[in-house]
């Protein structure tokens, strides 16, 4: 099942970084995934500070995150 396709920064209640706002980016399990992986690259100077080495980690918190994600 592929995740909902949705903006970066989408997200109510929450102060996203002006580079995620302006990235333009749509999540899916793909750019999800790359996010995981090299987050600067799909938006330089973005501010979050963690990535997800172990491709394993990345599917399972990308299923995690389809499962408790509200549907758009």
């Amino acid at each position: 099942m592929q995740a909902p396709r949705r903006p970066a920064a989408a997200a109510k209640d929450y102060d996203h970084s002006d580079a995620v706002t302006a990235s333009g980016l749509i999540l899916t399990d793909t750019t999800l995934n790359r996010w995981l992986t090299d987050r600067e690259q799909l938006s330089p100077g973005q501010q979050m500070g963690y990535l997800v080495p172990d491709p394993r980690d990345r599917a399972d918190l990308i299923a995690y995150l389809k499962k408790v994600s509200p549907q758009p």
